[in-house]
C-alpha cells in the first residue's frame, strides 16, 4: 500500500475541485490561504500541493492572478480519464473478468445509475 503524504491528498482534492468547479482554461483558483483554509492545512502545505499540480500541467502559476486552471485542461481532464479507465480495466482483468464480462457489468451500472 502506497503512503500519501498530507500535500498529495490535498493536491488530489484541489484537482478534483479544478475538474468540477473551475473548468475554464485559465481561470483563477481559490488563493493559498483559501486552500489552507478549506482543507485544515496549513499554506506550505498547500503551496507544495499547488506545486504537484503545476508540475502535472492542471494549474499555471500567473503573478497577477495567482494561479490558474491550465490552457489545455481539456486536454488534461481526458488523460486522467483515460488513465482511471485504464486502471479500472486493469484491475478487473486481474480479476479474471473478461472483455464481455467488463461490457456487461458497465452496461449494468450504467442502467442502475
Amino acid at each position: 500500500m502506497n503512503k500519501r503524504y498530507k500535500y498529495q491528498e490535498i493536491a488530489e482534492r484541489i484537482k478534483m475541485d479544478i475538474l468540477v468547479n473551475y473548468q475554464a482554461p485559465n481561470k483563477s483558483i481559490p488563493s493559498i490561504r483559501e486552500y489552507a483554509e478549506g482543507n485544515q492545512g496549513n499554506p506550505h502545505t498547500v503551496a507544495c500541493a499547488l506545486r504537484l499540480l503545476m508540475e502535472k500541467g492542471i494549474i499555471y502559476a500567473n503573478k497577477r492572478k495567482g494561479y490558474c486552471v491550465a490552457i489545455d485542461i481539456k486536454d488534461v481532464r481526458k488523460k486522467l480519464v483515460d488513465e482511471a479507465k485504464k486502471e479500472l480495466l486493469c484491475k478487473l482483468s486481474q480479476l479474471g473478468y473478461k472483455k464481455e464480462e467488463i461490457a456487461m457489468l458497465i452496461r449494468h451500472f450504467l442502467e442502475d445509475y
